[in-house]
């Protein structure tokens, strides 16, 4: 399914897409890590109704941290970051910390290819306390400057932390 069948169902009644969309929903976690139908779903996020997007991210939710190491459903992850509630980010973010006190699975998606990607996305999208707490759990910068990929020189991504306000008051962030 392209973007232009996408563009039809769109303007279809609710009837005419509702057997299109209940095949859409029955295959969210097959269709986020294919190479193609993960556009199906990050379409769906991006546009869809708020109960279908709710439903993607409850089918989503449990299978999170797998999801982020994933080339393609980690893209997908990080769509359910962006268009999701705020209830809902916290609902993947809590997944992603774990129940360990070594937070297992947010340092593996933070080593990961894709992962790390997601872990940018969180650090982006979520409240300023979860961001603090996250950091604080890592005890972040070194694993942070070494893990997530940035395209950006020392200074430029010092501009952008101060931007998230990850530098400015934190007793516990220290440059190496």
């Amino acid at each position: 399914m392209d973007v232009e069948s996408f563009r039809v169902l769109e303007h279809c009644d609710d009837r005419n897409t509702q057997a299109v969309m209940d095949e859409i929903m029955n295959s969210v976690c097959t269709l986020a890590q294919d190479q193609y139908g993960n556009y199906v779903i990050q379409h769906v996020l991006q546009h869809g109704k708020p109960y279908e997007r709710s439903a993607i991210i409850n089918k989503i939710a449990g299978e999170t941290v797998k999801m982020s190491l994933q080339k393609f459903a980690s893209n997908v992850v990080e769509k359910c970051l962006t268009y999701g509630s705020p209830d809902e980010r916290q609902l993947l973010v809590n997944e992603m910390l774990g129940s360990t006190d070594e937070n297992e699975p947010l340092q593996a998606m933070m080593k990961d290819p894709f992962g790390n990607y997601v872990v940018q996305k969180v650090l982006e999208t979520c409240d300023d306390q979860t961001r603090e707490l996250i950091l604080y759990i890592l005890d972040i910068f070194p694993l942070f400057k070494s893990f997530i990929k940035f395209s950006l020189l020392d200074t430029e991504l010092d501009e952008r932390m101060r931007d998230l306000n990850l530098l400015s008051n934190s007793h516990f962030w220290r440059w190496p």
